[in-house]
Order: structure tokens, then sequence, then C-alpha cells
């Protein structure tokens, strides 16, 4: 797994984009995105009040964008390849700040395209 990790600076707080690259994994990367998001999705933490969770599938990108009250949000978006993957995860301080699904699919295709 290699992880690349940058900060967008704002003043209503900061934005933090992660790249992740995994190879090698021990299934199909597709497989393992979808079970990662689907365990994810059944959390209890989604049921309470002022909670989201979204999954969305934009092009060939698998999406998630996620959040509660008081607690970072994120829009996560992965591009299976193989036995492994490509994954985008912008993190704000709060639901209201945080990047659209949309945004974050066009940021994993460009860093698809780079590995």
């Amino acid at each position: 797994m290699d992880t690349c990790t940058g900060e967008i600076s704002r003043s209503n707080g900061s934005l933090v984009v992660t790249v992740v690259v995994v190879s090698n994994a021990p299934m199909d990367g597709g497989d393992l995105i979808r079970t990662r998001n689907g365990a994810l999705s059944r959390e209890g933490q989604w049921k309470t009040t002022g909670a989201q969770f979204e999954q969305k599938t934009v092009g060939s990108a698998l999406c998630t964008r996620y959040g509660r009250p008081s607690v970072a949000t994120h829009a996560v978006c992965a591009i299976p390849r193989g036995k492994g993957y490509v994954e985008v995860d912008v993190r704000a301080p709060a639901l209201q700040d945080l990047a659209s699904i949309d945004a974050v699919a066009a940021l994993v295709q460009k860093a698809n395209t780079r590995f």
C-alpha cells in the first residue's frame, strides 16, 4: 500500500486529501471495495440524528460520502485495478464543507491515469 496525503487550508477548516494505491491484495479490488463499503454502510452510526451516508458509482469509481455531527466527514472514491485499487479520500471538518462525490470521482479518475 502506498499513501500520499496533502492538506488544503481554507478559512472554514482544512481539507485533507489522501491518495492510496493498493496492490497485491488477497482478492479482486472491486470485490474488496464493495465488501468494505457494504460493511461501512451497515454501521449503526449512520442511523443517528444528523448522520448521512451516501453511495454512488461514477463511471468506474465506487464512491461513498459520509459523516455525522461533530466528527470529520469523508468523501471516498476508489477504482478497482486487478487485485488492488486506487483511492482518493477527502476529509473535511463538517459535512457542509465536504466535496461532492462527483468532484472526488474526478480526482480518482485523474489519479488512476497516473499510476
